[in-house]
């Protein structure tokens, strides 16, 4: 910067502060003897707008000079001719700004085009640049309302603090919003590999169920996983050390997963993968997808069901002994004696019911407490990744969108930089497939059923034949 520059800014500077001073003389006056915060506020208020208006002046100014910069180059006038001027207003974190820029036209093809636009990659036809949208993107990831995100916003688009009702004017549209996450790039988040890789690696797996506006069912699961590789103890609190989180509505849930645990690890030098859930199929069947995999059964669910058979401290300790302890024979022997004393009949039922879900994992409840021997936290983890954000309110969703917020969802809950990550893909075409899926197929009809149901049977037979 020369001398000249400097004292040109020095001079604007004292300037703007002898109109600070000057728009603010009754609360310096000493006679006023109004001792409020409001004064404070004010003062924070004026200066605010006092910056926001520095801010578009000087920003209009450095654009023009962008321009002004090329207009005189010896390329320019080499390529193209100077068509016509036309003005451009933009929102801006400053505020709304209006300037103008050339169009040129090319002096062999007659294409016209506008340099300052391609040169700060301004996309055509936006109101809201491109700083905005990805502060609505970032917003949202962690909101569970469009509204909210366009308040917020907008009360930070007109001034870093205000007091003033013209706030609200600022406000962005839901439908906005809405565009702007749309208009994000669909992508999977890579991974980079670990310097070190665990001989032991954890994933814990569960589904929520995310109400849907239109298709032939009224609610769609979403997958949602946690890799980690061990836990460390925090103040009596529980951390996980590497983790991972992935959510997904895509059939090939397991294959994505495959992919991230590949991508950060030497799968090769991974011992043993322990699965954990609710015992659920589509759990279970992530252990196919790995080599050395084994899924234990989550102990919250477990001693859930244990607690459903009795409500007797004694008895529940008894049975959680003999299961823990491998005694299945004792185990049946005291179930068998409950229902028997148990004279209501949907008492008994339940009892069968949750002796026939510990049953059914007893090799997963084994390998819950004598292998893995680490509890499984997804409970809390779906409520905290899934539910406060899309089930927390009473709303719906399109598929296709619930694809957009989830992906987003994902980049924010492992800590990715959203703001970069939407300002590196905005120039991206978006017809670029960056979320393949994956060819599946339906294999529910080999599926074995707990009861013969000829109308179902009949309407899946239907329902497939007019798919030929």
């Amino acid at each position: 910067m020369s001398i000249l520059t400097q004292l040109n800014v020095n001079n604007y500077l004292d300037l703007l502060q002898s109109q600070f001073i000057k728009s603010n003389k009754k609360i310096i006056d000493p006679h006023n003897q109004n001792f409020s915060i409001r004064n404070y506020a004010s003062l924070i208020e004026n200066l605010g707008q006092l910056f926001q208006e520095y801010c578009r002046d000087t920003f209009i100014r450095t654009l023009e000079e962008i321009d002004l910069a090329y207009e005189k180059s010896e390329i320019r006038k080499r390529d193209y001719y100077i068509k016509t001027r036309r003005s451009r207003t933009l929102v801006t974190v400053f505020g709304v700004i209006t300037f103008k820029r050339i169009i040129y036209q090319n002096r062999y093809t007659n294409r016209c085009f506008t340099y300052l636009d391609r040169k700060i990659g301004l996309p055509r036809w936006d109101t809201y640049d491109a700083t905005i949208k990805s502060m609505i993107c970032e917003l949202y990831a962690d909101q569970n309302s469009m509204i909210k995100v366009g308040q917020i916003i907008g009360d930070r688009i007109y001034a870093p603090y205000s007091t003033s009702l013209k706030r609200h004017q600022f406000n962005i549209s839901r439908q906005t919003v809405h565009n702007t996450l749309k208009s994000t790039l669909l992508t999977k988040q890579r991974f980079s590999l670990s310097q070190e890789t665990p001989k032991e690696l954890y994933i814990m797996a569960d589904e929520k169920y995310v109400p849907i506006q239109k298709g032939e069912t009224a609610k769609t699961m979403v997958k949602s996983a946690v890799i980690f590789e061990n836990i460390t103890r925090e103040h009596k609190r529980t951390r996980l050390i590497g983790k991972t989180i992935y959510s997904s509505v895509e059939t090939c849930f397991w294959e994505d997963i495959y992919d991230i645990v590949s991508e950060k690890y030497d799968i090769d030098k991974i011992e043993n993968i322990h699965i954990m859930g609710d015992g659920a199929n589509w759990i279970k069947s992530g252990t196919h997808q790995f080599e050395n995999a084994q899924f234990s059964l989550d102990k919250f669910h477990f001693k859930q069901a244990v607690n459903h058979i009795s409500t007797t401290p004694e008895i529940r300790s008894i049975l959680i002994s003999n299961i823990v302890n491998n005694q299945k024979s004792v185990f049946k022997e005291i179930i068998s004696a409950l229902v028997e004393t148990t004279p209501a009949l949907s008492r008994a039922k339940t009892i069968e019911d949750k002796s026939d879900y510990i049953l059914n994992q007893w090799s997963a409840i084994q390998a819950s407490f004598h292998d893995t021997k680490i509890g499984c936290s997804m409970e809390s983890a779906i409520s905290h990744n899934l539910a406060s954000v899309f089930t927390s309110r009473p709303k719906a969703y399109t598929k296709e969108n619930l694809r957009y917020y989830i992906s987003l969802r994902n980049l924010h809950l492992n800590n990715v930089d959203i703001r970069n990550h939407y300002l590196d893909t905005l120039n991206e075409p978006r017809n670029k497939k960056h979320y393949k899926e994956k060819e599946s197929f339906d294999f529910s009809m080999f599926e074995a059923k707990s009861s013969y149901d000829k109308s179902s049977r009949s309407n899946w037979v239907k329902g497939f034949i007019s798919k030929i």
